[in-house]
Formats: structure tokens, C-alpha cells, sequence
């Protein structure tokens, strides 16, 4: 197998479409062979806010379970002695995130970088981002053209490509 690797992100007018998108994707790379590619979705919601879904990053992963223990356990504690529970549990809930963003390194696609496609998508669309091998190129992307969106397409340089496949996530 070559270190040719492609990197595609394909937008859609919709979040669902994205999703249907990655969820294709993820099955036929592991239809492919071995767990070569990785895939995330960006999406900037109606209000610009702008959202990702990175299912084989730890971090995020991590920071959205403690996130929401640390928001609940919060919440019942100021509830349960008679005080609004509401807005110590908000507050709980992002010192959490962000800490467990500092202290897990990322081992996905790096937020910034998804931030910013995200910051170029229209209001209300999305876009699947992945970095798959040359040779899986051509199937991937038929199935891609079968859901509709805009393709745009870069090869990575050979020392990324390099990078990615030493740290990629357990095949399986």
C-alpha cells in the first residue's frame, strides 16, 4: 500500500446528509480491508454555531462524557440543598470540557483546522471531512456522489501521510 493520501471534504446542505455520508463511508472502508480512513463531520447550525462529530477522537470523546457527569452531579448537589442547580451545573460543565481538552491530546483531525471549514460552511449545512488512501479514492467518493454535495480535494504531502498512518487508531 502507498502513502499516497487524499484528503476530501464534502459539503452538504444538510447535517442528516453528512451523517449518512460518514455512516457510508465508515462502512465501506471497512469493506475495503483494513481501518485505513478517518472522518468527521462539521456542522454550523442556523445561529453560526459551529459543531463537530469525530467518532474515533478519545478527546472529544472524553471531554463529552466528564463534561456531562461533572454538569449532572453538579446540578443534583446544588438542587438537593435547595438552590438552583441550573447555572453552577452550565458552568461545571465547560471548566470540565475545556480541561479535559488540555489535558487529552487530540487524535483526530485538529479542531482548529475543523473549526475552521466550519466557519466557511452556509448556515444550517455541514461537511464530512476524511483522509483516506489513493487506492480507496475512487469507490469512496462514488459513494459520496450517490448523496449529493460538493467535492473538494487535496492531496496530503507525503511526510503527513507518513504522520497519519503512525498514528492512526487501533484497525478493528
Amino acid at each position: 500500500m502507498s502513502d499516497d493520501m487524499r484528503l476530501l471534504v464534502y459539503t452538504f446542505d444538510s447535517m442528516g446528509r453528512a451523517e449518512q455520508a460518514r455512516t457510508a463511508l465508515e462502512a465501506l472502508d471497512q469493506q475495503i480491508g483494513e481501518r485505513h480512513g478517518h472522518f468527521a463531520v462539521v456542522q454550523k447550525a442556523g445561529d453560526g454555531t459551529i459543531s463537530l462529530r469525530e467518532p474515533h477522537d478519545l478527546r472529544q470523546e472524553i471531554a463529552q462524557i466528564a463534561a456531562s457527569v461533572a454538569g449532572g452531579v453538579t446540578w443534583f448537589l446544588y438542587t438537593f440543598v435547595g438552590l438552583m442547580g441550573t447555572p453552577p451545573a452550565f458552568m461545571a460543565e465547560q471548566a470540565t470540557d475545556e480541561a479535559a481538552h488540555r489535558m487529552v491530546r487530540d487524535s483526530g483531525f485538529p479542531d482548529q483546522a475543523l473549526y475552521e471549514i466550519g466557519e466557511d460552511l452556509a448556515a444550517g449545512s455541514a461537511a464530512l471531512v476524511a483522509v483516506v488512501p489513493a487506492e480507496e479514492r475512487d469507490a469512496l467518493v462514488a459513494e459520496l456522489k450517490r448523496l449529493g454535495g460538493r467535492l473538494w480535494e487535496h492531496q496530503l504531502p507525503a511526510e503527513v501521510s507518513a504522520e497519519l498512518r503512525a498514528s492512526a487508531p487501533p484497525k478493528g
